[in-house]
């Protein structure tokens, strides 16, 4: 189909409404840019997608699509043997579970008037064991839980054990007799090790290791000689901590670049999915029905609302054209609706093309056609040196020059823009 004609009708302000039904970021972008089809059996299985979708969120309530972020570039760095951040497994880890969900939503209704859906869905693939494991392991963006393996539990069991003999050994200089040495009655960290403030005046008073001294002098951070060797166990700890967090992490990563070409594929079907839960929201919001559709060029709109108008202001118009006659020609007073009424027979013809249901009546047919010509409005251009009349040729020029028997013209006030005479020629 020649695409300069779609924004005339108005069909990229239908598809951007479309898209806002749209979970995931991709599945917008590909509404957007849907393309009508001119082949009769694609466009009869775009309508049957989104009546499928229809009858499953409506009828059954299917869950629709979960939402998740674009994981391609971290499914590629974990296939390569990158370790993942606690953020990045949760996030590829969302794709494992919208798969999982949208497979099991569908599967779990016996309609046997899923099919395309169904089709789809059987492609799609997840591992459970995966998604529980991750979510009991990794509590949050930066936090693993201690029960994530067995050895990092006894680490950080210990840690806390050791945490607490060393403040409590630290609280003896702070109750006892140095007290008088402190600036402040406090325990406080330096370069990962605890320390006490102590004032600089007796700074030789308490034996251990100075580790810093504030900006004016006053205070020194000593780390006593008592907690010196537990200081250094808290720290070995640590490095065993982060080492364990790490090869979990790493096993994780591992495991989902096992499986990476396969959740990239199911990326690709949630946004087809999400396209169609998209397209049969828009349609229950418009209250639009599944329209029958031919190749013989024939139309009956029963009582279509145009989708762009306030559904307050709207007046049902009926339209019949391709049966008894292929012309129709439209007359009456201007604001009558004329314009109107020619935009939305081709405006419906190509939300049919694209699998979108149309806002008319139960009963409404629209023909499927290899393109859809329209002349409306003024496209007067300065910078063309275009008058109004010229505006008008040109693109009829190029309708005669590129349409066929299978072609839908449609032309707002043929020949204006110059005199009448001239124009009724």
């Amino acid at each position: 189909m020649n695409t300069r004609f779609f924004e005339k009708l108005e069909l990229n302000k239908v598809l951007a409404q479309c898209a806002n039904f749209a979970v995931l970021s991709s599945a917008k972008q590909m509404i957007a840019e849907e393309v009508p089809s001119s082949d009769l059996k694609e466009v009869r299985e775009r309508l049957a997608r989104t009546q499928e979708a229809d009858i499953l969120l409506f009828r059954f309530g299917a869950s629709g699509v979960e939402y998740f972020d674009d994981v391609t570039d971290l499914l590629s760095r974990a296939e390569k043997g990158s370790t993942l951040s606690c953020a990045e497994l949760m996030q590829v880890n969302a794709l494992n579970r919208s798969a999982r969900i949208a497979q099991t939503s569908v599967f779990s209704f016996a309609g046997e008037e899923i099919i395309f859906i169904k089709a789809d869905c059987a492609r799609l693939y997840y591992d459970a064991r995966l998604e529980d494991d991750i979510n009991f392991a990794i509590l949050s963006d930066g936090e693993i839980n201690d029960h994530a393996s067995e050895k990092l539990f006894d680490i950080r069991t210990k840690i806390k054990s050791l945490n607490a003999r060393i403040r409590s050994k630290l609280t003896e200089y702070i109750t006892g007799p140095t007290a008088a040495y402190l600036q402040d009655a406090t325990v406080t960290m330096r370069n990962d090790r605890f320390v006490i403030p102590v004032k600089a005046e007796y700074k030789n008073r308490v034996r251990g290791f100075v580790h810093d001294r504030s900006q004016t002098g006053a205070t020194f951070f000593i780390e006593p000689e008592y907690v010196l060797e537990m200081n250094n166990e808290l720290i070995a700890l640590t490095i065993d901590e982060r080492e364990e967090v790490e090869r979990i992490l790493k096993s994780f990563s591992k495991r989902f670049g096992a499986i990476a070409d396969r959740l990239r594929a199911d990326e690709e079907l949630l946004a087809a999915l999400d396209c169609c839960y998209a397209k049969a929201q828009y349609a229950y919001s418009l209250k639009a029905i599944n329209p029958q559709v031919n190749r013989r060029g024939y139309i009956d709109i029963v009582k279509g609302r145009h989708p762009l108008i306030d559904k307050e202001r709207i007046v049902p118009v009926s339209v019949e054209l391709g049966k008894d006659y292929n012309f129709l020609l439209l007359s009456g007073a201007n604001t009558g609706g004329k314009t109107v009424t020619l935009k939305m027979v081709g405006l419906f013809c190509l939300m049919a093309a694209c699998g979108l249901f149309i806002p008319a009546a139960e009963g409404s047919c629209v023909g499927v056609f290899d393109n859809v010509f329209c002349d409306l409005g003024d496209s007067q251009s300065i910078e063309e040196s275009l008058s109004t009349f010229s505006s008008h040729i040109k693109p009829v020029i190029e309708i005669v020059n590129g349409v066929n028997a299978d072609s839908l013209v449609l032309i707002d006030e043929l020949g204006g823009g110059t005199n009448p005479d001239e124009g009724q020629a």
